[in-house]
């Protein structure tokens, strides 16, 4: 992978809830071809409830979900890229 990183577009959905959340700090390194790599929103540590809980403002009074995978990510896109 190279150095250069990107900041995600996170669409979700809870239950009835759906959402989008814009990553504020680069979180999506680029392969050495240029595909965007999402392995901390797939396989990382933002993959789990706990993470997403808190960015995705699901968490009440500031607590953290257990961890867990009921929040599904349904769409991420890179919206910025960053040398």
């Amino acid at each position: 992978m190279s150095e250069l990183r990107g900041r995600a577009r996170v669409h979700w959905k809870y239950r009835d809830k759906t959402g989008v959340y814009e990553d504020n700090t680069p979180s999506v390194w680029f392969d050495d071809d240029g595909t965007p790599n999402f392995f901390m929103w797939e396989e990382g540590n933002f993959s789990c409830d706990c993470n997403k809980s808190n960015f995705f403002g699901l968490a009440e009074d500031g607590g953290f979900w257990s961890c867990g995978d009921e929040i599904e990510i349904t769409k991420l896109e890179v919206i910025s890229e960053h040398k």
